[in-house]
């Protein structure tokens, strides 16, 4: 069982206050990131459905032959503003508190599309599943840890950190802002009004070696490795993309 899975397991400490249910956790932002994101990626079938236990509904955009890759997720994590305790100043910060994820996955992730979006909750059928499987967990994260995700945090799979899938190189992950230069196309946060926002965040998965030179040398520096791949490469979840960094700079 890696971390994620250990933490938002069912269990005493994490289960929802008396007489809440997962219906009440449903963001109000539901209608303005579908339009964003229908607006940053036009001309897309979107696929959106839901997971009764955590709450966390995913949306996946299809491939287009301009742009062939997928675009996924989450809807859910916005619910609840995310604890910001730990934050010194954190008044200075409160734009941080609400958020969703995104991740970018190569045109042709093995998805069965016959068995569509079934065969994406299948635990069994990780090569396909594991992405969207970590997505709704790492949105469940701040509300279950009372904690909050923002760009440059990184989550590893596990104590020792293990591969998310059998034949996966990618044993953690990293959050970046989706900039100018990071994935295919920037994205711009989403405006709520009253000068609030909704961050997006892109999560990049990472092999052992580049997950060591972030915590070495920082988020910044694993970002410019990630960037110098081409074609984006860096920011696409594909286990077949290169290393970012070699085992003699981590």
């Amino acid at each position: 069982m890696g971390f994620l899975d250990g933490l938002l397991a069912g269990s005493g400490r994490d289960t929802l206050p008396s007489g809440v249910t997962v219906r009440h956790f449903r963001t109000a932002y539901k209608d303005r990131l579908l339009a964003h994101f229908d607006a940053a990626f036009p001309g897309r079938e979107t696929l959106v459905w839901d997971d009764k236990a955590t709450g966390i509904e995913l949306a996946v955009m299809k491939p287009t032959a301009a742009e062939p890759f997928y675009v996924a997720y989450t809807i859910g994590m916005s619910a609840e503003p995310m604890n910001l305790d730990d934050m010194p100043k954190k008044r200075q910060y409160e734009w941080l508190r609400w958020a969703e994820l995104v991740m970018f996955l190569p045109g042709d992730w093995p998805v069965d599309e016959n068995r569509w979006p079934e065969h994406l909750n299948d635990a069994e059928d990780k090569p396909a599943a594991w992405p969207l499987r970590l997505l709704r967990l790492l949105a469940g994260l701040p509300r279950r840890g009372n904690t909050w995700l923002g760009a440059g945090h990184s989550i590893p799979n596990g104590a020792p950190p293990h591969p998310y899938a059998e034949g996966c190189p990618f044993t953690g992950v990293v959050l970046f802002l989706p900039g100018e230069k990071n994935g295919p196309r920037p994205l711009e946060a989403v405006k709520l009004g009253g000068g609030r926002r909704l961050m997006l965040y892109i999560v990049v998965p990472v092999r052992p070696e580049e997950m060591q030179f972030k915590l070495d040398r920082g988020a910044e520096a694993l970002e410019e490795k990630l960037r110098a791949l081409p074609g984006g490469a860096g920011f696409m979840a594909d286990s077949r993309r290169p290393p970012a960094v070699s085992s003699e700079e981590a």
